[in-house]
């Protein structure tokens, strides 16, 4: 599956499934095109521009570091031992108690 086809649900769909994390894995120049085509300004870029900056795409690492990002998130990837404690407190804060006003008008 090339990547702009695993993007087509939606951009953080195409982590959730691992036949679209192969999809970002397999086509890393395909996942670097999307990205460049669609957060970069409006601009005229030569290829060498997007030569250099897909070298990064290039290496393995960056896929599972963009993956990671998403997955975690959704408690779907295991976070940085060192902070799991402050994790654990944020995911169950608190009830904040004190008075409240709702307004209701047209």
């Amino acid at each position: 599956m090339l990547y702009p086809l695993a993007q087509a649900d939606g951009y953080e769909g195409h982590m959730v499934t691992a036949r679209r994390r192969r999809a970002i894995t397999d086509d890393s120049r395909g996942r670097c095109g999307q990205m460049w085509n669609t957060w970069s300004p409006s601009s005229s870029f030569v290829d060498a521009d997007f030569e250099q900056a897909a070298e990064a795409g290039d290496n393995p690492e960056s896929t599972h570091i963009s993956v990671h990002a998403y997955l975690h998130p959704r408690s779907e990837a295991p976070g940085e031992p060192a902070y799991q404690n402050s994790e654990h407190r944020s995911t169950d804060p608190p009830a904040v108690r004190g008075p409240t006003l709702v307004l209701h008008g047209e």
